[in-house]
């Protein structure tokens, strides 16, 4: 199993203070990128007959298969080769990517929606004979999320009723064990940024009819490909982007996006996004670049069953550990087969529940994912009623193949914790022993020292692993672990800084310490903030804590009450906020 881009370090790096478990992992290597941005040197466009005829051969031997720029070209070329009359009908599942609806409507035809069942995300084959009219033509299924539905009630239906089915499995790639229903007219699966094998493009499709297959080639052939210069662009910018999905590195990427004004899922759905920047249809209507063929042909050839099995794993842990969350649900959790290319869960208000774990750590979205219901054509009071909820109530936690269980587990409390703050509209964060003040600020300024010198003050100053210790205390944290660990780097790096008459090296090791406790009562000082819901940022948080480190600590030692005023000493029993 091949771990992405500093995967096998997440165990530690997802302890860093700063660190952000990021949504999504890009499902490919640096060396996968390194042949990608080869191929755009060493292939030429007289080789494309031979590339196409064998990644088509190696998708389906028995001659069914074809490649083509993706999904939603695939479509395209189906419904341009079917050339149905206008206002033909296509039923089709009520979850799916806006654009296949674009592409629908642009051959003017209708889509009709069939709702979802909310455990297995499966069509109600029951509703089906109720949208069956006369003129329609054809069934699409999406799998959503990495699902897999057993379709062989809907290609018994559709052949009863004389209809094609295509099943959209854009989501649901598991590697060559299925590469559609054997029975499905068109199978179609996407290899875009974001999926499962990803080669920054391409679609995979098998075709059972060979004159509605010769036809899409057809078509697809007098399209003008994609420049190597444009996919050697996409190379450079998914690869940077892919070295920041370290959860340091993407906690970075969150705090410098806050502090410059920016939206960071905006920013990162702009950048994954397929088609941008001009009218859907031209933008589908062109054939893959060489180099592109030539990194499918890379990912199809060496698939990481492991990898998919790890992320399936994690995300069935994470299923187990918070099924019992009040008023949350897992869709299609009871689905024949799930590879959670995505971990959808429906709660209450996602978007609060998104801003709280994401202080916790976790990069959760909603809304993010190009995933949307389709409405009823003409009648709003039809509605698929299941789809709607789930699309209005949907959030997405990041589980990857790389999270550590340990970070699976804080997900799980972190979702837990956040669900139940808005049961009944309670407060966030409640206090079982203490009282909690919640009022969006400090309850002293940053020299509120001043104000009890004797005993804050001067702890401040000349105790501050002990005044530190109490503050973590009160929020959780051991307060061994505080005292002991920041008393050590003080120690360690006054000792080295007196070394240095004897090495160098040694005053540089000494400033570092010293620099890693003001890193720690940076990190304490941040989880105060987050947990009395302190308005502010990690500038504020940094500046006092390195520019004014004494009043920092008297400002959280006030704030979590670990003083009793005019006594020189710090209350014996503390007991922890419960932040859950």
């Amino acid at each position: 199993m091949a771990l992405k881009p500093f995967g096998k370090l997440e165990e530690y790096s997802g302890r860093v203070p700063w660190s952000v478990f990021p949504r999504k992992r890009l499902d490919i290597t640096f060396s996968d990128i390194a042949a990608g941005i080869s191929s755009c040197l060493y292939l030429r466009d007289s080789q494309r007959t031979s590339l196409t005829n064998d990644l088509e051969s190696l998708w389906d031997p028995s001659g069914h298969g074809f490649v083509c720029l993706s999904v939603r070209t695939g479509f395209d070329l189906f419904l341009q080769t079917m050339n149905y009359p206008k206002g033909s009908e296509i039923i089709c599942s009520s979850i799916t990517i806006p654009d296949m609806i674009k592409v629908i409507h642009h051959h003017g035809l209708v889509a009709v929606p069939i709702d979802l069942d909310d455990k297995t995300l499966a069509m109600q084959t029951e509703t089906l004979a109720q949208a069956v009219t006369d003129k329609t033509k054809a069934i699409l299924v999406a799998h959503i999320f990495g699902t897999l539905s057993n379709l062989d009630s809907v290609v018994d239906f559709a052949k009863e009723h004389n209809l094609l089915t295509i099943e959209d499995c854009a989501q649901a790639y598991c590697g060559p064990s299925y590469k559609g229903h054997p029975k499905v007219d068109v199978s179609m699966f996407s290899f875009g940024t974001i999926k499962t094998s990803t080669a920054f493009g391409g679609a995979m499709l098998r075709v059972l009819d060979n004159e509605i297959l010769d036809g899409m080639k057809r078509r697809n052939n007098r399209c003008e490909p994609r420049s190597r210069m444009f996919f050697l662009q996409r190379l450079v910018k998914y690869s940077v982007l892919h070295g920041m999905t370290s959860p340091p590195l993407f906690g970075l990427f969150l705090k410098t996006c806050r502090q410059l004004g920016y939206n960071h899922d905006e920013i990162i759905t702009s950048q994954i996004r397929g088609f941008s920047g001009g009218e859907l249809i031209t933008l589908l209507r062109q054939r893959p670049s060489m180099p592109l063929l030539g990194l499918l042909y890379r990912k199809l050839s060496s698939y990481d069953h492991a990898y998919v099995m790890q992320r399936k794993t994690k995300s069935e842990l994470l299923e187990r550990l918070i099924k019992d969350v009040p008023n949350a649900s897992v869709p299609g959790n009871l689905a024949r087969n799930h590879y959670y290319w995505l971990f959808p869960v429906v709660c209450p208000y996602p978007k609060r529940v998104a801003e709280l774990m994401i202080k916790d750590g976790f990069d959760v979205t909603s809304g993010a994912t190009q995933l949307a219901f389709v409405p009823h054509p003409t009648d709003p009071n039809y509605d698929p009623v299941n789809s709607k909820a789930i699309m209005q109530n949907l959030l997405y936690l990041p589980v990857t193949a790389e999270m550590p269980d340990w970070a699976i587990e804080k997900m799980a409390k972190s979702f837990a914790r956040a669900a139940a703050a808005f049961q009944n509209d309670i407060a966030p964060y409640k206090c079982a022993n203490d009282q909690l003040s919640v009022n969006g600020q400090w309850n002293t300024s940053i020299f509120g020292c001043f104000n009890d010198i004797y005993p804050n003050g001067l702890m401040s100053i000349f105790c501050p692993c002990i005044s530190l210790g109490k503050v973590s205390q009160r929020i959780g944290i051991s307060f061994p672990k505080v005292f002991v660990g920041l008393g050590l780097l003080w120690l360690s790096g006054i000792l080295f800084w007196n070394l240095d008459g004897i090495e160098k090296s040694f005053w540089w090791l000494g400033t570092f310490l010293v620099l890693m406790a003001f890193a720690v009562s940076l990190w304490i000082r941040m989880k105060v903030r987050i947990a009395f819901q302190i308005r502010g940022s990690f500038c504020d948080d940094f500046f006092n804590s390195f520019f004014c480190p004494c009043c920092s600590i008297a400002q959280m030692a006030a704030q979590t009450t670990v003083y009793e005023s005019r006594k020189c000493s710090f209350k014996d029993t503390l007991p922890a906020f419960n932040l859950a």
